[in-house]
């Protein structure tokens, strides 16, 4: 994975500081959830390899001991360009003529055209 950049792919567009900052407090008597918000900005751009990451972590607690105290955020991309697959990785056909017919499909993205190429092999089939 490669390295997020704050104020470019995550924060607020020209913060380009090291880290972000805040802080959540909890009043006496208050067990409640907290959330830390971080905004995740589009960058339209293809990344290679696919998705970014970036930590959450918590720091210097006025009281409390902190457990498990870091997150790891992947972000990742929705340009991504997918995965081809072959959905009849077995085909059989009659000898008597017609066409072996391989179907493909796309997953996990659709963001720029791509082409694959393919070529035949013979196993106990003789090509011709």
């Amino acid at each position: 994975r490669t390295v997020a950049i704050p104020g470019s792919d995550y924060g607020h567009y020209g913060l380009n500081t090291a880290s972000q900052r805040g802080a959540l407090i909890w009043n006496e008597g208050d067990s409640s959830q907290k959330r830390i918000t971080i905004p995740i900005r589009d960058n339209s751009q293809l990344q290679s390899p696919p998705g970014e990451e970036f930590f959450i972590e918590l720091y210097d607690s006025s009281c409390a001991r902190i457990g498990n105290g870091r997150v790891r955020v992947i972000v990742t991309d929705d340009e991504q360009v997918g995965v081809l697959r072959v959905v009849t990785p077995r085909v059989s056909v009659r000898s008597d003529g017609g066409f072996a017919t391989v179907k493909l499909s796309r997953v996990n993205g659709a963001a720029t055209p791509v082409s694959v190429a393919f070529f035949t092999s013979a196993g106990t089939a003789v090509e011709g």
